[in-house]
């Protein structure tokens, strides 16, 4: 099972998602703010608009990662990939723990995080039969 994991895939996984996640959410609360203070910014992102926002967002950024950890990978693309969504997974937990959301957030942020991250391994995986010759 070691040979097939690749820490690079599974580190460069990580790295899209934080930063990728991270944009995306600046660029949510820039676009929902429209350049308002910072306790107005703290009242955007509890709404429920911005949180079904971040949702997307969130789900999209888990698909790019585990694209890029199944392109990088040189053995099991959806283990490692299973890797990077469970490493999001426990990123989820303490996030949950630290910040007070509702619950249906925090559900969706839970449940979300193994499956899109999958789908990317898939949709890797899937390009990559269609790229071979038959």
């Amino acid at each position: 099972m070691m040979k097939k994991v690749s820490i690079k895939a599974i580190v460069v996984g990580l790295l899209a998602l934080l930063v990728l996640d991270s944009v995306g959410e600046l660029l949510l609360v820039f676009t929902m703010s429209g350049g308002l203070d910072g306790d107005a910014i703290i009242a955007v992102k509890q709404t429920s608009a911005f949180l079904v926002w971040r949702s997307l967002v969130t789900i999209i950024t888990l698909a790019v990662a585990g694209y890029c950890t199944a392109a990088l990978s040189r053995g099991n693309s959806y283990a490692n990939a299973g890797i990077v969504g469970g490493i999001a997974i426990l990123l989820t937990v303490l996030a949950i723990a630290s910040v007070d959301m509702p619950l249906w957030y925090s559900v969706i942020a839970l449940v979300s995080q193994l499956p899109f991250t999958l789908l990317g391994a898939y949709l890797f995986q899937q390009k990559q039969n269609k790229a071979a010759p038959q």
